[in-house]
């Protein structure tokens, strides 16, 4: 396997701070990605190798390790025995030439595809007219679309049960990826969930895509648009009180949005107009990138689910990032809580954004 160095180590240049927050000192400081090294990023190549619709690469009875997602919920040897069983079932599908796998496990969420994926098909953008993309059949909208940016040769649909075995095959490791930490607080243990970015070349990839958007117009000024995203059409993270926290929003201004209901173009240039925006922890935070520096993010979170991958993009924007605990469900599995928001605090916040 070949291993060239395409992007150098960089540091995080951010002010990453906080215009409000009522996540625990510690925690923040944990969290923090201000100042932090990120290391090199490589592109590894090979030839005659097996490759997975969600991205682990297989060579001679060995997953290759580099190839596979840090947060993955498939563990090394799930993937190894995967690849044997649809070896053995002749679920294989041949290509010939130059192939890129960018996949992992959760390609399927937006926010995971914008922020961990697609910066991995970024990096080798200028050479993918000779090259097929591999990758998982089963594709939503935002895929597609975002996919549309680049120039591929082709691309290879492989089934869930399928494996491609691909004559030469390239994948750069893994820039952005989440990671869980645990930190003690007044005798508890709290894990937590943080996003590890580099800013530096997120920041090339998004100004890269605002240049490719028609819809934004060239040093676009945000104005006074303010934007509530609603997530009462989605199955999870829905606010139970959302009727009495319209009923703030709107005197302030505040405009309801469905991002489900906008295109991938259509919601670059919706967020990148805006000067505050508010919304429930969702994928669809994954676009604060592509928000203007001074701009307000808040975000509403279930108190019992620790997971602070928007204050990292905001500090990738410049953006003054506000994060707002709210009362949730207690499901078993907290990511899914729907919450109920403060209405109090929340005011405090406009109070305070206001007076600034």
């Amino acid at each position: 396997m070949k291993k060239v160095e395409i992007y150098p180590v960089t540091i995080n240049e951010a002010n990453e701070n906080p215009a409000f927050s009522n996540i625990p000192a510690p925690v923040l400081k944990l969290i923090s990605l201000k100042n932090k090294k990120q290391p090199s990023i490589f592109l590894f190549s090979l030839s005659n190798a097996y490759v997975s619709p969600y991205g682990p690469v297989f060579k001679n009875g060995k997953v290759i390790e580099e190839s596979v997602y840090k947060y993955s919920t498939k563990k090394k040897c799930n993937i190894f025995f995967s690849f044997c069983k649809k070896i053995l079932k002749s679920k294989v599908r041949k290509i010939e030439g130059d192939c890129v796998v960018i996949n992992h496990s959760w390609y399927h969420s937006y926010g995971h595809w914008l922020t961990e994926i697609i910066p991995r098909l970024f990096l080798v953008k200028e050479e993918l007219s000779n090259k097929r993309l591999v990758i998982h059949k089963d594709l939503s909208r935002f895929h597609f679309e975002i996919l549309s940016k680049f120039n591929f040769k082709e691309i290879i649909f492989v089934e869930d049960d399928g494996i491609a075995l691909c004559e030469n095959i390239y994948f750069t490791s893994f820039p952005n990826y989440f990671i869980n930490q645990n930190i003690r607080i007044e005798s508890q243990n709290i894990k937590t969930t943080e996003l590890n970015i580099n800013y530096s070349l997120m920041r090339e990839m998004i100004q890269w895509f605002k240049s490719n958007n028609p819809l934004v117009k060239k040093h676009e000024a945000f104005g006074n648009n303010k934007i509530y995203i609603s997530r009462s059409k989605a199955r999870h993270m829905k606010v139970i009180n959302e009727s009495e926290l319209e009923s703030i929003l709107e005197p302030q201004g505040f405009i309801k949005v469905f991002l489900e209901d906008y295109s991938f173009d259509e919601q670059v240039q919706l967020l990148n107009s805006a000067s505050i925006v508010i919304s429930s922890h969702g994928s669809g935070l994954a676009n604060v990138l592509f928000m203007q520096p001074e701009a307000y993010i808040i975000n509403l979170a279930s108190n019992d689910h620790h997971d602070y991958f928007c204050l990292p993009l905001s500090g990738v924007a410049n953006v003054k990032y506000c994060h707002i605990n709210c009362t949730g469900e207690n499901l078993e599995n907290p990511a899914y809580n729907n919450i109920t928001v403060d209405l109090n605090m929340l005011q405090q916040v406009f109070n305070s954004i206001n007076n600034l």
